[in-house]
């Protein structure tokens, strides 16, 4: 999958025999994380060896839970100024 930063590679192992520098590894929670809520999530947060962000589930209404977690408002930061960049287009 490409982003800005070039192309991002899946992988569910901390070691892997070659790794391309033109590519970022991360780890399968970023591809759900980024289908979840519509937009490319930082891939350096789902870097291979290290702990990803806390999973948000698309089926819990935050509003009414009356919690709503750091990293969804990362989330729906990153959606408000990918829509921004969108209509400029």
């Amino acid at each position: 999958m490409l982003n800005r930063h070039g192309l991002v590679q899946t992988v569910d192992r901390p070691t892997q025999g070659h790794k391309f520098l033109s590519r970022q590894y991360v780890q399968p929670q970023w591809v759900f994380d980024s289908a979840n809520f519509r937009v490319l999530a930082k891939a350096e947060l789902y870097a291979v060896g290290t702990v990803p962000p806390p999973h948000l589930s698309p089926f819990v209404q935050t509003e009414e839970e009356g919690y709503v977690p750091d990293y969804l408002q990362t989330m729906l930061k990153l959606q408000v100024r990918h829509s921004k960049m969108t209509l400029c287009l």
